[in-house]
């Protein structure tokens, strides 16, 4: 039994798929992205608001939308629909080493972790009765799950509340609890293990860094500008980013050294012209909803004002969006590379796909 009522199957479904040609030769991804390319835009009535993409196997991927959650294979263009009943303004989404995607939205509602294989979703203790459930081993800690990531030995982390746990495909187990003397509702936010084995945990406006094997964590001496964060993500160079829904960016590198970008003020500075093609961007910043740098040393920032790009080697700012690119939408909420190197970029009405 799925975890959601499925979608009718009789919903009309019309896809468009338009593979790189002519159409795109003066596509502003082709000047602004060096190194990659138009490989297809996918538009249909179920790709609307793309909130979450990650890769499952054999050229199939879980892809979550307005219309709930799916399993798309690119090699037949079939979509299996698993349902889905909540609007999420964000989510938090990780998979196991069994092959099973779990997801959870961002904060609230609160307690909703749901995982998933190619037959079904269900909640982890397999009943399904209520939305606002969790492991029972679990129940003791608030029920907001900030973070799912996966661990370099096959299980899975998850913060819920301010605990952080493991799942080993058959039990969770609670690591640690964080403890502030001076707040009882610390929140684990976001937290990934980086190729080293550290664990990177951001924790209301506090970073904390967690050694595996002796569970001891310190907290990272951090600029003094810096506020919470909600998302953090490890480039290929090892450096940590984080960033949070005012646009603010700090990174840390291998030697523990900071670097700090406020989008809008970085963006704008860069161009004299930027601001005038783009007025709204500054007044109604909504935030970084993922990240990724590609190995040109390209971070791509996505915001509901359209893909940001930052070459980080000539420390230059640009912003594409519907109305100068191919970019259906203005909203991008998701961006993930694929095994094969292509880089799926989700927005409010649809998909565009990127290949080296």
């Amino acid at each position: 039994m799925n975890v959601f009522t499925k979608i009718p199957r009789i919903l009309l479904l019309i896809v468009v798929i338009s593979k790189s040609n002519d159409l795109y030769a003066q596509s502003s991804f082709d000047k602004v992205i060096v190194g990659h390319r138009i490989y297809q835009v996918i538009n249909n009535r179920y790709t609307n608001s793309v909130k979450m993409i990650v890769e499952h196997k054999d050229g199939k991927y879980w892809v979550y939308t307005s219309w709930g959650l799916f399993l798309y294979s690119e090699r037949t263009d079939d979509w299996k629909n698993f349902g889905g009943v909540i609007e999420m303004t964000g989510i938090r989404a990780g998979k196991s080493h069994d092959g099973k995607l779990w997801y959870a939205p961002y904060i609230y509602p609160p307690g909703l972790l749901v995982s998933c294989d190619e037959k079904r979703c269900e909640t982890p203790d397999g009943k399904i009765k209520e939305l606002n459930l969790i492991p029972s081993t679990l129940k003791n800690s608030n029920n907001y799950i900030g973070a799912i990531f996966p661990s370099n030995h096959g299980k899975l982390w998850v913060g819920v509340g301010n605990k952080l746990t493991i799942y080993d495909s058959q039990k969770w187990h609670i690591i640690f609890s964080v403890s502030d003397s001076q707040t009882s509702t610390s929140l684990i936010r976001a937290g990934l293990q980086d190729k080293n084995r550290k664990i990177w945990l951001s924790v209301d406006t506090r970073i904390l860094e967690l050694n595996e094997n002796t569970l001891e964590y310190k907290a990272v001496e951090l600029p003094k500008s810096f506020s919470y964060m909600d998302m953090v993500y490890e480039d290929w160079e090892g450096k940590i980013w984080f960033t949070n829904t005012r646009g603010e960016v700090y990174v840390r590198d291998r030697n523990g050294d900071w670097t700090s970008y406020i989008l809008t003020k970085n963006l704008f500075n860069n161009s004299k012209d930027q601001k005038s093609d783009n007025p709204i961007f500054d007044a109604q910043f909504s935030g970084i909803k993922s990240i990724y740098k590609d190995r040109h040393k390209q971070v791509m920032f996505a915001t509901w004002n359209g893909l940001v790009i930052f070459d980080e080697s000539q420390n230059r700012w640009k912003i594409l969006n519907h109305q100068n690119s191919v970019l259906p939408d203005n909203y991008i909420n998701s961006i993930t590379e694929d095994s094969e190197g292509k880089i799926w970029i989700g927005t409010g009405k649809g998909i565009v796909v990127l290949a080296p």
